[in-house]
C-alpha cells in the first residue's frame, strides 16, 4: 500500500493522482465540514502535484457566505476570502482552487523559500497552463493587494531558478 494523505492508501503500483489527492484531503476532514469549502493555497497545490503533502490543510471560505466554524482539531485552517464563481473546480466531491487561483494564492501567502520551488513546479506542468509570467501579470494588475512586492520576488526566483529570468516590476 501507498500512502496518500490521512487515512487513505492506494495499491503499491497506483500513482496518485490530483484525484486522488483531492479525495484524502477531503475525507480527512470532520463528516460536517466536508465540501462546504475550497481547498487553497499550498493544499490545492499538493492536489495538482506541486507541493509537498501540507502538515495543516488550507481551506478558504467565502466572506459573502455563512459558514461554520471548523471543529477544534480538524487538521486544517480556515481562511475568508473573495471566492468567485470561476475560481474553484471540482474533484469528486472536494473543491480545489483553479491553478491560477491557486499559483496566486501562493505567490501571496507563502514565504518566497517556499513559493518559488512550487511556482516553478505548477508552470512547468503544462496541464495545469499556469505559466509564471500569467502569474506576475495578476499581481501586477492588482491594486494596492498586500503582499505583492514580496509576492513578485517569488515569481522572480520561480523564473530565475527556470532560466527565463526576466525583470519583475515591484509593486
Amino acid at each position: 500500500m501507498s500512502w496518500v494523505f490521512g487515512q487513505t492508501y492506494v495499491r503499491w503500483d497506483v500513482t496518485p493522482g490530483p484525484l486522488a489527492r483531492g479525495l484524502a484531503a477531503h475525507h480527512s476532514l470532520p463528516e460536517q465540514v466536508r465540501g462546504r469549502y475550497v481547498f487553497g493555497r499550498l493544499t490545492a497545490a499538493w492536489i495538482y502535484g506541486c507541493a509537498p503533502a501540507p502538515q495543516r490543510l488550507a481551506l478558504l471560505a467565502d466572506h459573502r457566505r455563512r459558514s461554520t466554524a471548523l471543529p477544534a482539531f480538524s487538521g486544517a485552517g480556515l481562511h475568508e476570502v473573495a471566492l468567485g464563481p470561476s475560481d474553484r473546480l471540482a474533484l469528486g466531491p472536494a473543491w480545489v482552487t483553479r491553478p491560477l487561483r491557486t499559483a496566486l494564492d501562493v505567490a501571496l501567502h507563502t514565504p518566497v523559500e517556499v513559493a518559488a520551488p512550487v511556482l516553478l513546479a505548477m508552470s512547468r506542468d503544462k496541464s495545469l497552463n499556469c505559466p509564471t509570467t500569467y502569474v506576475r501579470t495578476l499581481l501586477q494588475s492588482g491594486h494596492r493587494v498586500p503582499g505583492t512586492r514580496r509576492a513578485l520576488q517569488a515569481v522572480a526566483s520561480a523564473e530565475t531558478a527556470a532560466g527565463q529570468a526576466e525583470p519583475a516590476a515591484a509593486g
